[in-house]
């Protein structure tokens, strides 16, 4: 009988509740018949046990809770699609990763080509010929949004971007060059860990141009 309310009670509470109230039961019964002292340790224990598995699930709900509300590990990167025809006209396009959305997202462009021109002469004004700020807002999980169609240079281009967002910060290197009349990418994104980077993508087209030994010049 006490296996089948206990079993009963098991669909309406959770699991740690279920066994303190099984280690209470089985205390009571054990002072009202007089059993021995080993069954009110057994009690001690298993009550101490339903309480750490309390703990860990409120700990655990709260982990999850704060990763919905803050973006938890997601990220996104930018994108210039539609290039396989060889043309100029490019979709700018921010892709979401991760499993919880993104909440406040900004990004900031340095066009590299750009600053060479004017990183002897920095100033205010000059900055701001060189970089873009977005503001993407918030971003749904797996979500890929349209921003723009831009006319892309014929030298290419060379971006880096940083996007803060409410989760923390990473950034972006995007590399695209002509060849034969055909568009190729190299892109990678980094979260800033401390004082260290932590590599979340690299994708680099086969036809990419590398160095001397065999990498992108990021």
């Amino acid at each position: 009988m006490l296996f089948a309310t206990i079993g009963t009670m098991r669909r309406y509470i959770g699991g740690p509740a279920v066994v303190v109230f099984a280690a209470a039961v089985a205390s009571a019964t054990n002072a009202f018949v007089g059993g021995p002292k080993a069954v009110y340790f057994v009690a001690a224990v298993v009550a101490a046990a339903g309480a750490l598995w309390t703990a860990i699930q409120g700990a655990q709900s709260e982990r999850e809770l704060r990763a919905a509300v803050t973006g938890g590990d997601s990220w996104c990167y930018l994108v210039l699609g539609g290039l396989s025809g060889g043309g100029n006209s490019a979709l700018f396009t921010a892709v979401h990763q991760g499993d919880c959305p993104l909440y406040d997202v900004s990004a900031r462009i340095v066009d590299l080509d750009k600053f060479e021109l004017i990183k002897d002469n920095l100033s205010l004004e000059a900055l701001g010929q060189a970089q873009t700020n977005l503001n993407l807002g918030n971003l749904s999980a797996k979500q890929a949004v349209l921003l723009a169609t831009l006319q892309i240079p014929e030298k290419g281009v060379r971006w880096n971007i940083f996007f803060s967002a409410r989760n923390g910060f990473f950034d972006e290197e995007l590399r695209l060059v002509r060849l034969e009349g055909r568009w190729v990418s190299a892109m990678r994104v980094m979260r800033r860990d401390g004082v260290k980077e932590v590599v979340l993508v690299e994708k680099v087209e086969p036809e990419f141009p590398r160095d001397s030994k065999g990498g992108v010049e990021w």
